[in-house]
C-alpha cells in the first residue's frame, strides 16, 4: 500500500446519510498497513414522514415519503383547481406537541419558491390524515418567512404549537404551475430520566438515547443554561438549604440547524445534612 488512509465513504454514502469521520483504525498483515476511517451517520435522529395522501395532479407521489434528497412528488395546479400531499409520521414515529417539522419544498426545476408560487400555496399540520388541520396555515408572507431555513434550496421549518399532530399538509392552487415537493422529518427529541442531586455539587444529566454528531442544549424555561456534544449534560451547580425542584427541558440539534422538540426533565437538589457542632468534654 502506499501509505495512504482510505474511507469506504462511497458505499455508505448510498444510504443517503452525511458522514463525518469518527476515528482511524490502523490493520496491520506482514508489513503492510491499511487506515480505515470508520464514519458515523449525523442524520441518525431524524425521523422522516412515510406516509402520504394526496388529490389533484400529483406525480411520484411516494418519492415524498422517503429519505432520498435527489427524489420529489410533483404537484400540478390549475387555474380554476388545486393539488394537494399530505405528508403523514407512522403511528409508531409520531412527533410530539413540541416537535418542529422541516419541510422541504421547490419550484418545478428545483428552485426556492418566489412569491408569486407562494401566493398560492397553504402549509398546516395534520391529525389523522389530510382533511383535520392543526394550528396555524401559513399563507403568503407566513409561509415566505419560513423558508431558508440552511443550506438546502426549499427547507423550511414550521414551528410547534403544543398541539398534538402527525403530518404535514401543502396545498397548491389557483395557478397552472407545479412544485416539488422532497420530504418532511424531525429531530427526535432527546431522553433522560429525572434526578436528584447535592447542594452544591458538580453533576450529570445522562442522556439517554445520545448520537455523536449532535449538540445538546438544556434550558430553564427560555433561557439555555448549558450545552454539550457528549452523553453527559452538565447541570448547573446550585446551592440550597431546601430542598429545590428545577424544571429543565432538553434539545437536541443537528448541524446547529434542525432543532428537535424539548424534553421536560426534572431535577431534585437536595440540602446538604447539617455538621454536627462541636462538643466540649470535662
Amino acid at each position: 500500500m502506499d501509505g495512504r488512509a482510505y474511507c469506504f465513504v462511497p458505499l455508505c454514502a448510498q444510504l443517503n446519510y452525511l458522514l463525518t469521520i469518527k476515528q482511524s483504525i490502523a490493520i496491520c498483515l506482514g508489513g503492510i498497513c491499511l487506515s480505515l476511517l470508520t464514519c458515523i451517520n449525523v442524520q441518525a435522529q431524524r425521523v422522516y414522514a412515510s406516509l402520504q395522501q394526496n388529490s389533484g395532479i400529483i406525480s411520484g407521489a411516494t418519492n415524498a415519503t422517503t429519505s432520498d434528497p435527489l427524489t420529489y412528488s410533483t404537484l400540478t395546479s390549475v387555474v380554476l383547481g388545486s393539488a394537494t400531499q399530505n405528508l403523514q409520521f407512522s403511528a409508531a414515529n409520531k412527533p410530539s406537541s413540541t416537535t418542529p417539522i422541516i419541510l422541504r419544498t421547490t419550484t418545478s426545476s428545483g428552485l426556492v419558491l418566489g412569491l408569486g408560487l407562494v401566493s398560492n400555496l397553504e402549509i398546516t399540520k395534520t391529525l389523522g390524515g389530510m382533511t383535520a388541520t392543526v394550528g396555524t396555515v401559513y399563507t403568503s408572507s407566513t409561509l415566505a418567512s419560513l423558508l431558508g431555513l440552511g443550506t438546502v434550496v426549499g427547507e423550511m421549518l414550521i414551528p410547534a404549537e403544543n398541539a398534538n399532530f402527525d403530518g404535514v399538509k401543502v396545498h397548491f392552487y389557483g395557478l397552472a404551475n407545479s412544485i416539488r415537493i422532497y420530504y418532511a422529518f424531525y429531530i427526535k427529541s432527546p431522553t433522560a430520566n429525572n434526578m436528584t442531586t447535592c447542594s452544591g455539587q458538580s453533576a450529570n444529566l445522562l442522556i439517554t438515547n445520545f448520537q455523536s454528531g449532535y449538540t445538546y442544549k438544556l434550558y430553564e424555561g427560555t433561557t439555555q443554561v448549558a450545552t454539550t456534544t457528549t452523553a453527559n449534560m452538565p447541570l448547573p451547580v446550585i446551592t440550597t438549604t431546601t430542598t429545590l425542584v428545577k424544571n429543565y427541558s432538553l434539545e437536541a440539534i443537528e448541524a446547529n440547524t434542525y432543532p428537535s422538540g424539548r424534553t421536560a426533565v426534572q431535577v431534585t437538589i437536595q440540602p446538604r445534612p447539617a455538621v454536627p457542632g462541636s462538643a466540649t468534654l470535662n
